[in-house]
C-alpha cells in the first residue's frame, strides 16, 4: 500500500512539471535593433561638381611663305573641295600684298613710311573706312607690339569688325576681320571668327 502511494505521488509530480506554458509576448525580452541614423537631405543644398565645358579639336595645317617671310596655321578643313573658296589666297594689291583666309579674314602687307607709326596707321584706317571705334588696346602678334581695335561699320547699328595692326622689317601688317559665316565648317565645329583668332595667335615672322 505504501509502495502504491509512492508511485501515485511520483506520477502526479511528473504530470505537473511536464507541462510548460509558452512564454507570453509580454514576458519576452525585447532586444533593441540598431538602425543607421537617417540624415535628412530634403531642402538642403547639395554639392555641385564643376565640369569643364565640352571642347572640340580642330585640325590645323601650317602655311609658310618664305618670300613674304610669314608662317601661320589655318583650318585643314579649308583644303577640302567643298571649301575651295575658303583656302589661303595670296593676291597682289596696288598698295601691297593681301593674304586671305575664308571670306572674312584678310592681312594686308605693305611698305611702311618712315614717319608712319602703327598708331597713325590705325587712325588713318578708321578715318578712311569710316569705322565707328568701339575699343582699342595693345596686343602682341608674332612677337611684335600691335594695336587691336573693335569697330562697327554700315547702317542700322553697324556690323561688327575687328582689326590688328603691327609692323616688322619696315613693313606694316594689317589684319582685318568682319562678321560673317560663309566659311563656317559645322562638321568641324569651326566658325570663321575662331579661325581668324587662331591665325593671329599662330602667326610667326620667319625673316
Amino acid at each position: 500500500m505504501r509502495r502504491l502511494l509512492l508511485l501515485t505521488t511520483i506520477v502526479f509530480l511528473l504530470c505537473a512539471c511536464g507541462t510548460v506554458a509558452p512564454a507570453s509576448p509580454s514576458s519576452m525580452e525585447i532586444v533593441p535593433t540598431v538602425t543607421p541614423e537617417v540624415i535628412a537631405t530634403v531642402g538642403q543644398p547639395q554639392p555641385v561638381i564643376a565640369t569643364q565645358p565640352v571642347s572640340f579639336e580642330v585640325s590645323w595645317k601650317t602655311y609658310q611663305n618664305d618670300e613674304l617671310g610669314v608662317s601661320f596655321e589655318y583650318p585643314a578643313v579649308y583644303d577640302e573641295p567643298q571649301y575651295e573658296s575658303c583656302r589661303v589666297t595670296i593676291t597682289s594689291q596696288p598698295d601691297g600684298t593681301e593674304i586671305s583666309i575664308g571670306h572674312q579674314s584678310f592681312l594686308l602687307i605693305q611698305q611702311s613710311q618712315e614717319s608712319l607709326t602703327i598708331q597713325s596707321y590705325v587712325e588713318n584706317l578708321i578715318t578712311q573706312k569710316q569705322w565707328a571705334l568701339e575699343k582699342q588696346e595693345e596686343a602682341i602678334v608674332g612677337g611684335e607690339k600691335a594695336i587691336h581695335i573693335d569697330y562697327r561699320f554700315g547702317g542700322n547699328g553697324g556690323r561688327y569688325g575687328t582689326a590688328t595692326v603691327t609692323s616688322h622689317g619696315g613693313q606694316i601688317f594689317a589684319f582685318n576681320f568682319y562678321a560673317g559665316s560663309f566659311c563656317d565648317a559645322t562638321e568641324a565645329n569651326l566658325g570663321e571668327g575662331y579661325a581668324y583668332q587662331h591665325w593671329l595667335e599662330s602667326f610667326v615672322f620667319t625673316k
